[in-house]
């Protein structure tokens, strides 16, 4: 026996889906900021735009993203989160990146943009212990994998250092 659903259609003018959408961005940006208070985080002059942290309307530091990214290690949330970040040499942006690290020790998400690279995440070395790597290179050969190896170099000295 099949199951008869009722057809459903969504018609929306494109004047309503943009406003949807700034209230969406409104409301995102509103949660962000309550939730920094909550926490003790000055993110004056943190503007996201998307879950990325990179695009050409975000602004935010590298040292409050390490900030966001502490919080988020340390809520009850970070096994879902830590598990959706890809593995240096495993999965996603990482699968052929930093193939020498120790296998689940490197889970960074990447991003790039016209002159920009970067890479933000944790690095858990040799010692047992985790760390916190944002690092964004700005540089017009980023666009030809310049950065790269400037990442790929800051998440060895963690794994061999520290």
């Amino acid at each position: 026996m099949q199951a008869h659903l009722p057809r459903v259609e969504i018609v929306e003018s494109s004047s309503n889906a943009r406003s949807a959408e700034l209230a969406a961005k409104e409301k995102g940006a509103a949660a962000i900021a309550d939730w920094g208070r909550e926490r003790g985080f000055d993110l004056t002059g943190v503007d996201i735009d998307n879950g990325s942290g990179l695009s050409r309307s975000t602004h935010i530091s590298a040292l409050q993203m390490a900030k966001v990214l502490n919080a988020a290690y340390h809520s009850r949330f970070a096994p879902e989160y830590l598990a959706s970040l890809p593995l240096a040499g495993m999965d996603g942006t990482l699968r052929t990146r930093m193939k020498s690290a120790p296998g689940g020790s490197v889970r960074l998400k990447t991003g790039t943009l016209e002159g920009v690279s970067g890479v933000a995440g944790y690095v858990t070395s040799t010692s047992g212990k985790t760390y916190i790597l944002v690092s964004l290179v700005n540089h017009s050969r980023t666009d030809y994998g310049a950065a790269e190896p400037v990442h790929a170099a800051l998440v060895a000295y963690i794994l061999e250092h520290l």
